[in-house]
C-alpha cells in the first residue's frame, strides 16, 4: 500500500467518523490529542485505517493500566483491497528517560527496519477504580504523563517472529522500569560508597585515594548513565577466595540477583584464580563487561568496580556499577577526568621525555586521541608501549595493530591504525572478519576515529571464549591486514617481484598499470593474474590487433573454460563475437568487460573474459593444445 501526504484537518475528520460506533468520549479526545500531534509532514505514513486503529488500540492499553505496567501489541494490519506489507508495534508505558531509544534499539538488534516512529506523550489521571478518567495535551495537577509509542516495520513479520519481538520488548520495557526506579538508589550508593572509600584504610597514598575519591564524584556528577547495581563479599574457602552476593543489594538491570553483571560460560562464573585476580584489582577499576545494555545504547556496559576494606586495611569485598560513560567523557581533555588524567601524566613521566620537547607533546597527543574505553582499562607499562609504537607510525606509515586481552579473557580489544587514504567501510568489515576469524570470536562493538591525523583508527572488541580461550599470532593477524588493505599498485607491485628480476620493468609496468584498472576488475581477479593480462594488452597494443586468450582457472567445472578477448581502442561488438563462439561448439555462460587504460598508452585496451561451455566430446580439451593451434 502506498501511503500520500495529506491535509491533516481532512485526516483526523475521516478517522473520527470511522471510529466505531457507541464509542466512548474518551476514545474521541485520545484521538484529538494524539492526532494533532502527528506532523503535517508525517502524515504520509498514515491513513485514516492505520490511525484509527492506533487510537483505538492506545485507547484500549492506557485502560486500567498500573504504573510500571507496559502494555505492548504487535500486529499487522490488513487493509480494504489488498495485503499492508508492515508491522505495527503498539506501546503505552509512563514516561520513562531511555524508553524510546532502548525500544528503537532492541527493534534495530532484529534487523528490522524502521520506517516511522511516533512517540507522543499525553497527560493522564485515573479514577479510583483503576480507569483511565480523562487526559490533557498539556500536565496539570493530579495528571501524570504517559508515552504512547507507535512503530511502524516495513515488512510483515511471521506469528513466530511477532513473538520473538514482543517477548525482547517487553524485557527492554521491564529494564527500562527498573533503571529508572533505581536511578536515585544507585545515586545514593555511589555517594555512600565514594565517603566510605575516602575514609577507608586501603594502604594506598593520599594522593592516590583522592583522585579516585574525585573520580567517583565526576560519575555522580552526571557523567555516567548508571544502569545496575550490585555488592559482592569476598569469601575465603579451602579452594580459594570466591565472591558471594550480597542478598537484595542488587538494583536497576541488576535486580533480583539473578540477571549477572558478565556473560560467563561457566555456571560458577569466575574460577578461583581469576577471583584471586579481581581481588588484586586497583582500588577503583574500570572495565568492559561482555553484556550489551538493554537500556539506551545497545552497546556493552561500563563496569565501576570499588573495593571494600575492612577495619584493618583488608579487602573484604566489592561494590559493582554498570552503565555507559556520558558522551563528555568522550569529548573533553584528558586533563579534565579524574583517573585519565593520573594514568596520563605517569606515562608522560615514565616515558623520560623532558618538558616542552616535541617527543613530549607528540606522546600527550597520542594519548590524548587514544580510545577512551581503551584508556580507561589498560595498565600503563602497556599503553606506554603503545604509545610509542604509534608515534613510530608517523615516520613509516602502514597498517598496525594493537592487541589487548581482557585479563578475565571475555574479549580482546583490536586497535588497528590505517593510512586515511585507504580507509573505508568495506576495508573495515574486511579488517573485522579477519579478526573473527583469527580469534575464533564476534565483533561486540567497534569504533572509528578520523581527525587530522594521516591515520584513521578502528577500535574493535572481539569476545572471544573462556573455555576455549584462542591462540593467537598478532603478528600474522597484522600480516594478513596489511595484505588486505594494500593498494593495487601495492600488489601488482609484490607480485611483479616474486615473478621477474628486472627492477626497470618491474618500475616501469608499475608506473604505467597501477591506476589502469578499473575497480571492477581488482576485486575480481589477483594481481598475479593482471600480469598475463599485462602480457597480453601490450601485445594487442604493440600490433594494433586481437589478443586471445583460452584458459581453466582452478576449481572451475571440467566442462567449462574461459577466454579472454583483448581489443584495442574499443569493446567488441558481441553480435559478432558471439556466432564465430557457437559456431566452435561453445556456449556462452556469462562474459566480464573490462576497459583497461595504462598511463602514457593514448588509448585503452578492452578485457572480455567469457565463460564458455565446451562440447560434449570424449577427449576433453587440453588448453596447451588449443593454444598451439
Amino acid at each position: 500500500m502506498t501511503l500520500k501526504k495529506v491535509d491533516l484537518k481532512s485526516l483526523l475528520k475521516k478517522t473520527e467518523e470511522g471510529l466505531p460506533k457507541k464509542s466512548p468520549a474518551g476514545l474521541s479526545r485520545m484521538l484529538s490529542i494524539i492526532g494533532n500531534k502527528v506532523s503535517p509532514d508525517d502524515t504520509v505514513y498514515f491513513d485514516f485505517e492505520i490511525l484509527r486503529d492506533m487510537t483505538v488500540n492506545h485507547w484500549e492499553m492506557s485502560q486500567n493500566r498500573k504504573q510500571g505496567e507496559p502494555r505492548l501489541r504487535i500486529y499487522c494490519p490488513e487493509v480494504e483491497g489488498g495485503e499492508c506489507r508492515k508491522t505495527i508495534i503498539e506501546i503505552v508505558s509512563d514516561d520513562l528517560a531511555f524508553l524510546v531509544d532502548s525500544v528503537a534499539a532492541e527493534i534495530n538488534r532484529k534487523d528490522y527496519l524502521i520506517g516511522f516512529l511516533f512517540h507522543p506523550n499525553i497527560y493522564v489521571s485515573y479514577d479510583e477504580s483503576g480507569s483511565l478518567e480523562t487526559m490533557q495535551a498539556k500536565s496539570g495537577d493530579g495528571f501524570h504523563r504517559q508515552a504512547h509509542i507507535h512503530v511502524q516495520i516495513n515488512e510483515r513479520l511471521s506469528d513466530e517472529a511477532i513473538e520473538e519481538l514482543s517477548a525482547g520488548l517487553y524485557e527492554v520495557l521491564d529494564d527500562v522500569f527498573y533503571v529508572n526506579a533505581d536511578w536515585k538508589p544507585m545515586l545514593s550508593k555511589l555517594k555512600e560508597c565514594s565517603e566510605e572509600f575516602k575514609l577507608a584504610k586501603t594502604r594506598r597514598s593520599d594522593k592516590e585515594i583522592q583522585e579516585y575519591y574525585e573520580f567517583l564524584n565526576y560519575l555522580h556528577s552526571n557523567n555516567f548513565t548508571f544502569l545496575g547495581f550490585r555488592e559482592y563479599e569476598f569469601v575465603e574457602s579451602k579452594g580459594g577466595v570466591k565472591s558471594k552476593t550480597s542478598k537484595g543489594s542488587g538494583l536497576g538491570l541488576l535486580r533480583g540477583e539473578i540477571k549477572p553483571a558478565y556473560i560467563s560460560e561457566n555456571a560458577e562464573g569466575l574460577p578461583r584464580n581469576l577471583q584471586e585476580l579481581r581481588r588484586r584489582l586497583p582500588p577503583v577499576s574500570v572495565s568492559k563487561t561482555n553484556r550489551l545494555a538493554t537500556v539506551h545504547r545497545r552497546v556493552p556496559m561500563d563496569c565501576i568496580a570499588v573495593k571494600k576494606y575492612d577495619d584493618d586495611g583488608n579487602i573484604v569485598g566489592e561494590k559493582l556499577f554498570l552503565g555507559l560513560f556520558t558522551s563528555v567523557t568522550y569529548s573533553r581533555s584528558v586533563s579534565d577526568v579524574p583517573y585519565l588524567r593520573v594514568k596520563v601524566e605517569d606515562a608522560l613521566e615514565k616515558s623520560g621525555f623532558d618538558f616542552g620537547t616535541h617527543h613530549r607533546r607528540t606522546l600527550r597527543h597520542v594519548l590524548e586521541k587514544y580510545p577512551r574505553d581503551e584508556l580507561f582499562q589498560i595498565e600503563i607499562d602497556e599503553l606506554l608501549k603503545t604509545a610509542e609504537s604509534i608515534i613510530r607510525l608517523q615516520e613509516r606509515q602502514r597498517i598496525a595493530l594493537f592487541m589487548r586481552k581482557d585479563p578475565f579473557g571475555r574479549y580482546i580489544s583490536c586497535l588497528m591504525y590505517v593510512p586515511r587514504d585507504r580507509f573505508g567501510t568495506r576495508l573495515r568489515k574486511d579488517f573485522i572478519s579477519i579478526l573473527e576469524e583469527e580469534t575464533q570470536g564476534k565483533c561486540a562493538n567497534f569504533y572509528t576515529g578520523l581527525d587530522d591525523s594521516v591515520f584513521a583508527r578502528i577500535m574493535a572488541v572481539i569476545h572471544v571464549s573462556q573455555n576455549n580461550p584462542p591462540r593467537i599470532s598478532q603478528k600474522k593477524i597484522e600480516k594478513r591486514l596489511r595484505e588486505c588493505g594494500q593498494t593495487w599498485a601495492e600488489r601488482l607491485s609484490q607480485a611483479l617481484v616474486e615473478s621477474s628480476d628486472d627492477d626497470a620493468y618491474i618500475t616501469d609496468i608499475v608506473t604505467r598499470y597501477a591506476d589502469a584498472f578499473p575497480v571492477g576488475y581488482t576485486t575480481q581477479y589477483l594481481a598475479r593474474q593482471s600480469i598475463f593480462d599485462v602480457e597480453k594488452i601490450e601485445e594487442a597494443i604493440e600490433n594494433d590487433r586481437v589478443v586471445l586468450d583460452l584458459y581453466r582457472p582452478n576449481g572451475i567445472d571440467p566442462k567449462n573454460i574461459r577466454l579472454k578477448v583483448f581489443h584495442v581502442g574499443s569493446p567488441v561488438t558481441l553480435s559478432d563475437v558471439m556466432p564465430i563462439l557457437e559456431n566452435m561448439g561453445m556456449r556462452v555462460i556469462a562474459e566480464l568487460p573490462f576497459e583497461v587504460q595504462p598511463e602514457g598508452a593514448g588509448k585503452s585496451v578492452w578485457i572480455h573474459d567469457f565463460l564458455l561451455e565446451t562440447p560434449e566430446i570424449e577427449d576433453p580439451i587440453v588448453i596447451l593444445d588449443v593454444k598451439k593451434n
